[in-house]
C-alpha cells in the first residue's frame, strides 16, 4: 500500500520529530512571553472525548458566544491516507498539472465536485490507520524513557494529571 516509512526506526532517525513532542519545553517558551491566563491548553484526548465542550471552552476563552456549534466540528477534515495504486495517483497528479498549465483548472475543480472524486478516493485511498503497524514494544519503551521527564514537567506546568501518558 504505497511507500509509507518504516515507523519502527522513525524515532531514532528523526530527533527533530521527537523534539516536537517536548510540550513542556514549548509551553515554557510561550509562558516566558505571555501570562498563563492568556494561554488555553487543550489536549487531544479532550477533543476526542467531547469536541463540542472543547469548542465552547475555546469560544469562552476568546470572549465570544459559546452557543455557536461549527458545522464541521464532528467531521474529519484533511484525513491522512495511503495511496493504494501509485500509478493511478501519479496519472491524476500529472493530469491535474497539465490541466492547470493550459488554463483549464476551473474545469478540473468542477470535475472534482462530481461523484468522480468520491469514486477515485474509494478506489485509490486507504485510511492511514488501517495500514500503519502498531509500534514495537522496544519503540514504546524508548519513547517512554525519552518523554518521561517531559511529561512530569508538563503536569507541573498545566496542573493536570497526565499519569495515563506515563503508562
Amino acid at each position: 500500500y504505497g511507500d509509507h516509512r518504516d515507523l519502527h526506526s522513525f524515532p531514532t532517525r528523526r530527533s527533530s520529530d521527537l523534539d516536537q513532542g517536548l510540550y513542556a519545553k514549548h509551553l515554557s517558551n510561550w509562558l516566558a512571553h505571555f501570562p498563563k491566563e492568556r494561554i488555553l491548553i487543550i489536549f487531544m484526548e479532550e477533543i476526542r472525548q467531547d469536541p463540542n465542550e472543547v469548542a465552547r471552552r475555546v469560544f469562552r476563552f476568546l470572549g465570544v458566544s459559546d452557543a455557536h456549534v461549527p458545522a464541521a466540528l464532528n467531521s474529519k477534515s484533511n484525513p491522512s491516507y495511503v495511496v493504494r495504486y501509485r500509478l493511478i495517483d501519479d496519472a491524476v497528479k500529472a493530469t491535474r498539472k497539465i490541466v492547470k498549465r493550459v488554463g483549464l483548472y476551473r474545469g478540473w475543480q468542477a470535475l472534482a465536485a462530481t461523484p468522480l472524486r468520491t469514486l477515485y478516493r474509494a478506489v485509490n485511498r486507504i485510511e492511514s490507520e488501517a495500514v500503519i503497524p502498531d509500534p514495537l514494544p522496544e519503540t514504546i519503551s524508548m519513547l517512554h524513557d525519552y518523554f518521561k521527564g517531559e511529561i512530569e514537567c508538563l503536569q507541573q506546568l498545566t496542573g493536570r494529571d497526565l499519569s495515563k501518558w506515563l503508562d
